[in-house]
Protein backbone atom coordinates (compact mmCIF):
# COMPACT_ATOMS: atom_id res chain seq x y z
CA UNK A 1 0.00 0.00 0.00
CA UNK A 2 1.32 3.93 -0.67
CA UNK A 3 1.31 5.91 1.30
CA UNK A 4 0.17 8.99 1.66
CA UNK A 5 0.54 11.46 -1.45
CA UNK A 6 3.30 14.58 -1.34
CA UNK A 7 3.12 17.84 -2.57
CA UNK A 8 6.61 19.64 -2.38
CA UNK A 9 7.55 22.79 -2.65
CA UNK A 10 10.56 25.51 -2.66
CA UNK A 11 10.74 26.43 0.35
CA UNK A 12 8.70 28.11 3.24
CA UNK A 13 7.08 30.97 2.71
CA UNK A 14 8.97 34.13 3.79
CA UNK A 15 6.19 34.96 7.02
CA UNK A 16 6.51 31.44 7.88
CA UNK A 17 7.90 30.28 11.46
CA UNK A 18 10.36 27.62 11.94
CA UNK A 19 7.40 24.68 12.66
CA UNK A 20 5.18 25.87 10.08
CA UNK A 21 4.25 22.74 8.16
CA UNK A 22 5.03 23.07 4.37
CA UNK A 23 1.83 24.50 2.53
CA UNK A 24 0.70 25.75 5.94
CA UNK A 25 0.89 29.34 3.91
CA UNK A 26 -1.16 31.55 1.17
CA UNK A 27 0.37 29.30 -1.17
CA UNK A 28 -1.08 26.16 0.49
CA UNK A 29 -4.68 28.07 0.65
CA UNK A 30 -4.32 28.94 -2.74
CA UNK A 31 -3.81 25.02 -3.71
CA UNK A 32 -6.65 23.47 -1.42
CA UNK A 33 -8.93 26.13 -3.18
CA UNK A 34 -7.81 25.28 -6.65
CA UNK A 35 -8.58 21.48 -5.99
CA UNK A 36 -11.71 23.07 -4.58
CA UNK A 37 -11.43 21.78 -1.21
CA UNK A 38 -10.79 23.44 2.77
CA UNK A 39 -7.25 24.19 3.77
CA UNK A 40 -7.17 21.65 6.31
CA UNK A 41 -8.42 18.55 4.53
CA UNK A 42 -5.95 19.41 1.52
CA UNK A 43 -2.69 18.95 4.79
CA UNK A 44 -4.65 16.08 6.09
CA UNK A 45 -4.52 14.26 2.68
CA UNK A 46 -1.11 14.77 1.78
CA UNK A 47 2.37 14.30 3.19
CA UNK A 48 4.28 18.21 2.48
CA UNK A 49 7.42 18.72 1.73
CA UNK A 50 10.19 21.75 0.59
CA UNK A 51 13.89 20.93 -0.85
CA UNK A 52 15.34 24.13 0.79
CA UNK A 53 14.86 25.16 4.55
CA UNK A 54 14.67 28.75 3.29
CA UNK A 55 15.04 31.17 0.41
CA UNK A 56 17.65 33.95 0.71
CA UNK A 57 17.35 36.64 -1.80
CA UNK A 58 19.20 39.47 -2.80
CA UNK A 59 17.89 43.28 -2.09
CA UNK A 60 14.94 41.58 -0.13
CA UNK A 61 13.51 39.46 -2.90
CA UNK A 62 13.45 36.32 -1.18
CA UNK A 63 14.59 34.98 -4.32
CA UNK A 64 17.23 32.77 -4.60
CA UNK A 65 16.76 29.02 -4.90
CA UNK A 66 20.03 26.76 -3.80
CA UNK A 67 20.09 24.27 -6.70
CA UNK A 68 22.58 21.85 -4.74
CA UNK A 69 20.77 22.21 -1.65
CA UNK A 70 17.48 21.34 -3.61
CA UNK A 71 19.28 18.37 -5.56
CA UNK A 72 20.75 16.98 -2.09
CA UNK A 73 16.97 17.01 -0.40
CA UNK A 74 15.59 15.59 -3.65
CA UNK A 75 18.04 12.47 -3.54
CA UNK A 76 16.78 12.49 0.68
CA UNK A 77 13.06 12.06 -0.71
CA UNK A 78 13.68 10.02 -3.20
CA UNK A 79 16.17 7.81 -1.33
CA UNK A 80 12.33 7.30 1.48
CA UNK A 81 10.50 6.56 -1.54
CA UNK A 82 12.32 3.48 -2.34
CA UNK A 83 10.54 1.77 0.96
CA UNK A 84 8.10 3.88 1.22
CA UNK A 85 6.53 5.29 -1.81
CA UNK A 86 4.28 7.85 -1.96
CA UNK A 87 0.85 7.87 -4.00
CA UNK A 88 2.38 10.57 -5.91
CA UNK A 89 3.84 13.88 -5.68
CA UNK A 90 2.96 17.01 -7.07
CA UNK A 91 6.28 18.92 -7.70
CA UNK A 92 5.46 23.37 -7.30
CA UNK A 93 7.29 25.17 -9.25
CA UNK A 94 9.97 24.72 -12.16
CA UNK A 95 12.59 25.01 -9.79
CA UNK A 96 11.54 21.87 -8.04
CA UNK A 97 11.35 19.51 -10.87
CA UNK A 98 14.26 20.57 -12.27
CA UNK A 99 16.12 19.66 -8.81
CA UNK A 100 14.61 15.86 -10.47
CA UNK A 101 16.90 14.42 -12.17
CA UNK A 102 15.12 13.62 -15.22
CA UNK A 103 15.24 16.42 -18.26
CA UNK A 104 12.42 19.05 -17.91
CA UNK A 105 8.84 17.29 -18.70
CA UNK A 106 5.51 18.97 -19.14
CA UNK A 107 3.88 20.72 -17.03
CA UNK A 108 0.88 18.46 -15.56
CA UNK A 109 2.19 15.33 -17.04
CA UNK A 110 2.69 12.73 -15.13
CA UNK A 111 5.80 10.77 -15.25
CA UNK A 112 7.93 8.18 -13.33
CA UNK A 113 11.41 9.13 -11.80
CA UNK A 114 14.29 7.05 -11.20
CA UNK A 115 12.84 5.48 -8.46
CA UNK A 116 9.90 4.66 -10.23
CA UNK A 117 7.77 6.73 -8.31
CA UNK A 118 4.71 8.80 -9.92
CA UNK A 119 5.44 12.82 -10.28
CA UNK A 120 4.28 15.71 -12.09
CA UNK A 121 5.19 19.48 -12.02
CA UNK A 122 2.60 22.81 -11.79
CA UNK A 123 3.86 26.44 -11.72
CA UNK A 124 4.53 27.07 -7.69
CA UNK A 125 1.50 28.75 -6.61
CA UNK A 126 2.75 31.78 -5.30
CA UNK A 127 1.07 34.68 -4.82
CA UNK A 128 4.18 36.73 -7.19
CA UNK A 129 4.39 34.02 -9.91
CA UNK A 130 2.98 35.97 -12.90
CA UNK A 131 1.84 32.82 -14.56
CA UNK A 132 -1.62 33.20 -12.49
CA UNK A 133 -2.11 36.48 -14.16
CA UNK A 134 -3.64 34.52 -16.92
CA UNK A 135 -6.94 32.98 -16.27
CA UNK A 136 -6.81 29.24 -18.24
CA UNK A 137 -3.40 28.92 -16.37
CA UNK A 138 -5.66 29.04 -13.53
CA UNK A 139 -8.48 27.04 -14.92
CA UNK A 140 -5.88 24.35 -16.25
CA UNK A 141 -4.23 24.01 -12.78
CA UNK A 142 -7.61 23.85 -11.32
CA UNK A 143 -8.60 20.47 -13.43
CA UNK A 144 -5.29 19.31 -12.99
CA UNK A 145 -5.42 19.79 -8.74
CA UNK A 146 -9.45 18.27 -8.85
CA UNK A 147 -8.02 15.10 -10.41
CA UNK A 148 -5.21 15.33 -7.93
CA UNK A 149 -7.60 15.33 -4.90
CA UNK A 150 -9.79 13.03 -6.44
CA UNK A 151 -6.62 10.15 -6.48
CA UNK A 152 -5.75 11.42 -2.89
CA UNK A 153 -9.53 10.91 -1.55
CA UNK A 154 -9.51 7.55 -2.69
CA UNK A 155 -6.10 7.18 -1.41
CA UNK A 156 -7.46 7.76 1.86
CA UNK A 157 -10.61 5.75 1.32
CA UNK A 158 -8.93 2.68 0.75
CA UNK A 159 -6.05 2.75 3.20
Amino acid sequence: MSTKPTIIGQAPARSAKPDTRPFDSASGKRLAKWMGTEHAHMLELFHTDNLNVHLLGTNGKYDMFDMDVARARAEELRATWLTHPPLFAVLCGQKVAKAWPLRMPEKYTWYRDATGGLCAWMPHPGGTNMHWNQPENVTRAEEFLHDVLRQAERNKTAA
